[in-house]
């Protein structure tokens, strides 16, 4: 696929722009979370009538060839059956869209920013400070996975990045009433990712294709499930600098972000109406 167009398009966008703005622009202007309800709807759309595909299952393998997830056939199984082989056939979609985010907009961005701005772990205390995603005392963490995946380390961002993702759903939880450990043996276990990202809170506060994203980059074994292979350590060096690693420092900007979002789209409607009038 010719991305170039849409290279330039990024670049176009991001030229010139201050340190601030060229933040707000990588994370809510260049790019969007994926429409999981469009992605659903397009794939049992285009596996209509493919009937010869839908006999035979299919099986997903790591690296080292075991088995971590296996697709039953759609065809004559049940609905339940059906629908996780629409699962698998949207995470493959999903795949190819975090793919081309990645190559035509959040990384071209990102290269923006660096070329033009002196930046530092410092620039992004503004927005972790008092923020309702983040846990106080987790600021300088997030800081530094962010300023690292900001300069292309993206090995450092995610193990600094994803055990604090996790913290902050607990967080949202916790001030929404909810306990998120379970009594179990006359032991307090802490809830899985899964449990918590299933949550109706989770998905009310954050958004269920935000949910959707992270859940199929965290723990979906179809997909990347990158949560669970780094916390075993096994993901090689290389699989840190894949479009997946990347498109997740990607949205963990975002949700950062997000609380600042209205004031600085104000911010910046009020002085695109100065600038029009000047």
């Amino acid at each position: 696929i010719d991305i170039s167009g849409e290279i330039k398009n990024t670049r176009q966008k991001m030229e010139g722009l201050s340190l601030e703005n060229a933040l707000f622009t990588l994370a809510f202007s260049i790019n969007h979370v994926q429409n999981y309800a469009q992605i659903k709807e397009n794939t049992i759309e285009s596996t209509r009538g493919l009937l010869f595909s839908r006999l035979f299952g299919s099986m997903h393998m790591n690296r080292e060839g075991l088995i971590l997830a296996q697709v039953p056939p759609s065809l004559g199984i049940g609905d339940d059956e059906n629908a996780k082989c629409t699962w698998a056939n949207m995470m493959r979609s999903v795949k190819i869209g975090h793919e081309l985010a990645v190559k035509a907009a959040i990384e071209p961005a990102r290269y923006c920013i660096l070329s033009e701005h002196h930046i530092s772990d410092e620039i992004f205390y503004t927005y972790l400070t008092n923020n309702p995603f983040i846990r106080q005392g987790h600021e300088y963490l997030y800081s530094k996975g962010l300023f690292a995946g900001l300069n292309g380390d993206f090995a450092t961002a995610a193990h600094l990045l994803i055990p604090q993702i996790e913290s902050s759903l607990r967080y949202v939880l916790e001030q929404h009433g909810v306990e998120t450990t379970i009594l179990k043996e006359g032991v307090q276990e802490y809830w899985t990712l899964g449990k918590i990202l299933s949550h109706e809170i989770i998905i009310e506060v954050l958004g269920e294709d935000i949910v959707y994203e992270l859940q199929s980059l965290l723990i979906e074994k179809l997909y990347s499930n990158i949560r669970n292979e780094m916390a075993h350590g096994l993901v090689h060096a290389g699989h840190f600098f894949q479009p997946a690693v990347q498109y997740l420092w990607w949205l963990t900007l975002r949700l950062c972000l997000t609380p600042f979002y209205a004031g600085w789209n104000m911010q910046s409607e009020n002085q695109l109406a100065e600038e029009m009038h000047a």
